[in-house]
Protein backbone atom coordinates (compact mmCIF):
# COMPACT_ATOMS: atom_id res chain seq x y z
CA UNK A 1 0.00 0.00 0.00
CA UNK A 2 2.93 2.35 0.61
CA UNK A 3 3.62 2.66 -3.12
CA UNK A 4 0.00 3.22 -4.10
CA UNK A 5 -1.45 6.57 -5.10
CA UNK A 6 -2.72 8.18 -1.86
CA UNK A 7 -5.73 9.64 -3.69
CA UNK A 8 -6.61 6.20 -5.07
CA UNK A 9 -6.38 4.71 -1.58
CA UNK A 10 -8.55 7.49 -0.12
CA UNK A 11 -11.03 7.04 -2.95
CA UNK A 12 -11.30 3.29 -2.34
CA UNK A 13 -11.89 3.82 1.38
CA UNK A 14 -14.44 6.58 0.89
CA UNK A 15 -16.18 4.60 -1.87
CA UNK A 16 -16.70 1.81 0.66
CA UNK A 17 -17.92 4.26 3.29
CA UNK A 18 -20.31 5.86 0.81
CA UNK A 19 -21.72 2.48 -0.22
CA UNK A 20 -22.33 1.57 3.42
CA UNK A 21 -23.86 4.98 4.20
CA UNK A 22 -26.23 4.81 1.24
CA UNK A 23 -27.27 1.26 2.22
CA UNK A 24 -28.00 2.41 5.77
CA UNK A 25 -30.82 4.67 4.55
CA UNK A 26 -29.82 7.09 7.32
CA UNK A 27 -29.59 10.67 5.96
CA UNK A 28 -27.41 11.86 8.86
CA UNK A 29 -24.88 9.07 8.29
CA UNK A 30 -24.86 9.82 4.58
CA UNK A 31 -24.31 13.53 5.26
CA UNK A 32 -21.37 12.82 7.58
CA UNK A 33 -19.79 10.48 5.02
CA UNK A 34 -20.26 12.99 2.18
CA UNK A 35 -18.63 15.75 4.24
CA UNK A 36 -15.74 13.45 5.13
CA UNK A 37 -15.47 12.45 1.49
CA UNK A 38 -15.13 16.12 0.45
CA UNK A 39 -12.11 16.35 2.75
CA UNK A 40 -10.61 12.98 1.82
CA UNK A 41 -10.91 13.57 -1.92
CA UNK A 42 -9.80 17.22 -1.90
CA UNK A 43 -7.79 17.30 -5.10
CA UNK A 44 -8.20 19.30 -8.33
CA UNK A 45 -9.17 16.15 -10.24
CA UNK A 46 -12.19 15.57 -7.99
CA UNK A 47 -13.77 19.02 -8.26
CA UNK A 48 -16.87 17.92 -10.19
CA UNK A 49 -17.49 15.12 -7.74
CA UNK A 50 -17.12 17.44 -4.74
CA UNK A 51 -19.52 19.92 -6.36
CA UNK A 52 -22.08 17.12 -6.79
CA UNK A 53 -21.58 16.03 -3.18
CA UNK A 54 -22.11 19.63 -2.08
CA UNK A 55 -25.44 19.78 -3.90
CA UNK A 56 -26.53 16.46 -2.43
CA UNK A 57 -25.46 17.61 1.02
CA UNK A 58 -27.45 20.82 0.70
CA UNK A 59 -30.62 18.79 0.24
CA UNK A 60 -29.78 16.37 3.04
CA UNK A 61 -28.99 18.97 5.68
CA UNK A 62 -32.08 20.99 4.85
CA UNK A 63 -34.20 17.91 5.56
CA UNK A 64 -32.19 17.02 8.69
CA UNK A 65 -32.30 20.51 10.21
CA UNK A 66 -28.87 20.04 11.81
CA UNK A 67 -27.13 23.45 11.94
CA UNK A 68 -23.64 21.96 12.48
CA UNK A 69 -23.96 19.74 9.41
CA UNK A 70 -25.43 22.67 7.49
CA UNK A 71 -22.50 24.89 8.48
CA UNK A 72 -19.87 22.41 7.29
CA UNK A 73 -21.87 21.63 4.17
CA UNK A 74 -21.81 25.32 3.29
CA UNK A 75 -18.09 25.54 4.07
CA UNK A 76 -17.12 22.63 1.81
CA UNK A 77 -19.51 23.83 -0.89
CA UNK A 78 -17.90 27.28 -0.65
CA UNK A 79 -14.41 25.83 -1.08
CA UNK A 80 -15.40 23.76 -4.13
CA UNK A 81 -17.33 26.65 -5.69
CA UNK A 82 -14.35 29.01 -5.31
CA UNK A 83 -12.14 26.35 -6.86
CA UNK A 84 -14.61 26.13 -9.76
CA UNK A 85 -14.54 29.91 -10.20
CA UNK A 86 -18.22 30.22 -9.31
CA UNK A 87 -17.70 33.12 -6.93
CA UNK A 88 -21.29 34.36 -6.79
CA UNK A 89 -22.48 30.89 -5.75
CA UNK A 90 -19.54 30.60 -3.36
CA UNK A 91 -20.44 33.91 -1.75
CA UNK A 92 -24.00 32.67 -1.14
CA UNK A 93 -22.64 29.55 0.59
CA UNK A 94 -20.25 31.73 2.62
CA UNK A 95 -23.05 34.04 3.77
CA UNK A 96 -25.25 31.08 4.69
CA UNK A 97 -22.38 29.49 6.60
CA UNK A 98 -21.59 32.72 8.46
CA UNK A 99 -25.24 33.02 9.49
CA UNK A 100 -25.22 29.46 10.79
CA UNK A 101 -21.91 30.04 12.61
CA UNK A 102 -23.48 33.01 14.40
CA UNK A 103 -26.36 30.82 15.53
CA UNK A 104 -24.04 28.06 16.73
CA UNK A 105 -21.99 30.29 19.01
CA UNK A 106 -18.38 31.35 19.43
CA UNK A 107 -16.76 27.95 18.99
CA UNK A 108 -15.12 26.43 15.95
CA UNK A 109 -17.77 27.43 13.36
CA UNK A 110 -17.40 31.14 14.16
CA UNK A 111 -13.62 30.87 13.92
CA UNK A 112 -13.78 28.91 10.65
CA UNK A 113 -16.29 31.36 9.21
CA UNK A 114 -14.14 34.34 10.19
CA UNK A 115 -10.89 33.06 8.67
CA UNK A 116 -12.79 32.03 5.54
CA UNK A 117 -14.34 35.49 5.19
CA UNK A 118 -10.84 36.95 5.65
CA UNK A 119 -9.49 34.83 2.81
CA UNK A 120 -12.48 35.75 0.63
CA UNK A 121 -11.90 39.45 1.26
CA UNK A 122 -8.28 38.94 0.24
CA UNK A 123 -9.39 37.13 -2.91
CA UNK A 124 -11.57 40.14 -3.70
CA UNK A 125 -8.60 42.49 -3.19
CA UNK A 126 -10.00 44.04 -0.01
CA UNK A 127 -6.85 43.92 2.09
CA UNK A 128 -8.22 46.13 4.87
CA UNK A 129 -11.16 43.81 5.53
CA UNK A 130 -8.92 40.77 5.13
CA UNK A 131 -6.53 42.08 7.76
CA UNK A 132 -9.32 43.04 10.17
CA UNK A 133 -10.95 39.63 9.84
CA UNK A 134 -7.58 37.88 10.15
CA UNK A 135 -7.03 39.70 13.45
CA UNK A 136 -10.53 38.79 14.60
CA UNK A 137 -10.05 35.11 13.70
CA UNK A 138 -6.73 35.11 15.58
CA UNK A 139 -8.45 36.35 18.73
CA UNK A 140 -11.37 33.93 18.31
CA UNK A 141 -9.03 31.05 17.58
CA UNK A 142 -6.80 31.72 20.55
CA UNK A 143 -9.81 31.90 22.88
CA UNK A 144 -11.14 28.63 21.43
CA UNK A 145 -7.76 26.90 21.62
CA UNK A 146 -7.39 26.54 17.85
CA UNK A 147 -3.72 25.77 17.18
CA UNK A 148 -3.92 26.98 13.55
CA UNK A 149 -5.20 30.49 14.33
CA UNK A 150 -1.73 32.05 14.31
CA UNK A 151 -0.84 30.22 11.10
CA UNK A 152 -3.92 31.58 9.28
CA UNK A 153 -3.20 35.04 10.62
CA UNK A 154 0.36 34.84 9.31
CA UNK A 155 -0.72 33.54 5.90
CA UNK A 156 -3.17 36.41 5.40
CA UNK A 157 -0.66 39.06 6.54
CA UNK A 158 2.10 37.56 4.40
CA UNK A 159 -0.19 37.52 1.36
CA UNK A 160 -1.16 41.15 1.97
CA UNK A 161 2.54 42.07 2.20
CA UNK A 162 3.27 40.27 -1.08
CA UNK A 163 0.37 42.03 -2.80
CA UNK A 164 1.59 45.37 -1.53
CA UNK A 165 5.10 44.64 -2.78
CA UNK A 166 3.75 43.80 -6.23
CA UNK A 167 1.70 46.98 -6.19
CA UNK A 168 4.90 49.01 -5.77
CA UNK A 169 6.85 47.30 -8.56
CA UNK A 170 5.72 49.74 -11.26
CA UNK A 171 6.92 52.60 -9.06
CA UNK A 172 10.33 51.01 -8.49
CA UNK A 173 11.43 49.60 -11.87
CA UNK A 174 14.85 48.60 -10.55
CA UNK A 175 13.12 45.90 -8.48
CA UNK A 176 11.73 44.43 -11.68
CA UNK A 177 15.25 43.75 -12.89
CA UNK A 178 15.85 41.44 -9.93
CA UNK A 179 12.62 39.46 -10.37
CA UNK A 180 12.86 36.04 -12.06
CA UNK A 181 11.14 35.82 -15.47
CA UNK A 182 7.40 35.30 -15.16
CA UNK A 183 7.22 36.72 -11.64
CA UNK A 184 5.63 40.02 -12.60
CA UNK A 185 1.87 40.32 -12.55
CA UNK A 186 -0.35 43.15 -13.66
CA UNK A 187 -2.12 44.80 -10.78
Amino acid sequence: MIFEDPLAVRRALTDDALTIARASNDPATLAHVLISRCVSLWHPSTLDERLRHGEELAGLVEALGDPHLAFFTNWYRYAALVEAGRLADADQALVAGASLAGQLGPAMPVWVSTFTRSARALLAGDTDTAEALATEQLQLGERAGQPDAALYFGVILFTIAVLMAFAFLPIYPTLQLRMPPGMLIDM
